[in-house]
């Protein structure tokens, strides 16, 4: 079981539950407070952009979907038997790179 060190992604058992298994996925449709944090990390660490309605929402909408393709394709994460073809989707690879990224940069 992975464990995540980043203060936003502690104390969740949605987070938890994903970044334990390899076939957990948080994707679009998707409200509450694991959503918020996914959407804090992306926003943080690469400076794009969440429409407020889904921010006010913590709801996992078309925008947070388009900042997490581009995410996954910058850093080349793929689903196992999916090599090359990046997704909308946070799952545990997503998290992990999350996760060491907001430690390695200081954002708690």
């Amino acid at each position: 079981m992975s464990l995540l060190l980043s203060s936003v992604f502690q104390n969740d058992s949605r987070l938890a539950a994903c970044a334990g298994a390899q076939d957990e996925q948080i994707g679009q449709g998707e409200v509450g407070s694991h959503v918020l944090a996914i959407q804090y990390a992306l926003l943080s660490l690469t400076g794009g952009w969440i429409s407020g309605e889904e921010l006010d929402a913590t709801w996992f909408g078309p925008t947070t979907a388009t900042i997490t393709l581009g995410y996954n394709a910058a850093r080349r994460i793929f689903r196992p038997g999916f090599v090359g073809k990046p997704e909308p989707v946070v799952g545990r690879a997503t998290l992990e790179a999350l996760d060491s990224e907001m430690i390695r940069l200081g954002i708690l």
